[in-house]
């Protein structure tokens, strides 16, 4: 850190995640969750400030158009359209894209990454 002013931010991340941990063992336990949206990349499926429910699935199972729960950030949850499915070998990775966005996400995602599908 190189100013004191960053270290109540520095805590600020701590705490969000924390919470996220939390948020997602309970996930994991329960299989179900329900999100608060956050933002306008959903729009107008999903809209700011709607709440949604999460449900476990495989991430082999998912398919081209899905709505996905993810972690790629330690401090947020995205939750996107799954745009298109790669395979590389036994591995299998999603690219996604908000609705209202232009461009797909700058990256792909993992099933370490992955939380769960969106219950439109």
């Amino acid at each position: 850190m190189t100013s004191i002013t960053n270290k109540g931010l520095e805590l600020e991340h701590s705490y969000k995640d924390v919470i996220l941990d939390v948020m997602r063992n309970v996930f994991v336990k329960n299989g179900k969750l329900v999100l608060r949206v956050s933002g306008s990349s959903m729009y107008p499926v999903l809209q700011n400030g709607a709440c949604v429910a999460v449900t476990k699935c495989s991430f082999e199972n998912l398919k081209i158009g899905d709505i996905i729960v993810y972690q790629k950030f330690k401090t947020h949850v995205t939750i996107h359209r799954v745009n298109s499915i790669i395979k590389d070998g036994d591995l299998t990775y999603l690219r996604t894209q908000g609705d209202n966005n232009e461009c797909l996400d700058e990256y792909i995602v993992s099933v370490s990454d992955f939380w769960g599908k969106v219950e439109v």
